[in-house]
């Protein structure tokens, strides 16, 4: 089986024009243009898939991890987190701490199967808003 990664040019259809990027071990050429197994595709109107996004409320304090189960898209999902103050106001500048050691919100994948999102370094009782888009990142 030929796997075409990259497609840069005409699609399969033999009309539409663009720029395809599959997931290893996939055909970019013959996927579906929703497809999950795709990293990219030029049609798409957003820069990435979302694959979940939502709000998680701090439970444990002084910083210590909750975490969200996320559906598992069969790699390992980029996240963003920020914390969320109310009404319309995020905070991506949010710092934790005391000078001289302030750092923002903390995202991370805690486990593999299941896929566990873990949000940190927020006090008990506050809330972030967190995206998984699908793209595709390593865990080293």
């Amino acid at each position: 089986m030929t796997s075409r990664r990259v497609i840069i040019g005409k699609y399969a259809d033999g009309v539409t024009y663009g720029l395809k990027a599959a997931l290893p071990g996939y055909d970019a050429l013959t996927l579906d243009d929703n497809s999950g197994s795709l990293s990219f595709n030029s049609k798409w109107t957003d820069i990435a898939p979302v694959l979940q996004a939502g709000f998680l409320t701090s439970t444990a304090s002084s910083g210590v991890p909750t975490t969200v189960a996320v559906g598992h898209p069969g790699y390992v999902p980029y996240v963003e987190a920020r914390k969320f103050e109310g009404g319309a106001v995020i905070r991506d500048d949010y710092i934790y701490g005391d000078a001289p050691v302030r750092i923002g919100v903390g995202a991370w994948w805690r486990g593999y199967s299941p896929l566990l999102l873990a949000i940190s370094r927020l006090n008990a009782g506050d809330t972030c808003i967190y995206v998984v888009y699908g793209v595709p990142v390593s865990l080293s």
